[in-house]
């Protein structure tokens, strides 16, 4: 369905507009930023990433299955 298409593309693009967001806020002890707005810890930069690909792994998966089989 068109619903786990938009939702894979829209989670996929979201992780990589994280990853191509994120900067160096501080090195000891590290912190990233996003946009340069605010600091946030690596570990959860990486969790909210990690998830966001997951979600849209799920999506594809889920969209994957909706397409007819061939014979």
């Amino acid at each position: 369905m068109l619903r786990y298409f938009v939702a894979w593309n829209f989670w996929l693009a979201f992780a990589l507009v994280l990853m191509l967001a994120k900067g160096d806020a501080r090195v000891a002890p590290t912190f990233y930023t996003v946009f340069g707005v605010g600091w946030i810890r690596p570990e959860l930069f990486w969790a909210v990433v990690a998830v966001a690909l997951a979600a849209a792994a799920g999506c594809a998966r889920a969209w994957r299955r909706t397409l007819p089989r061939a014979a």
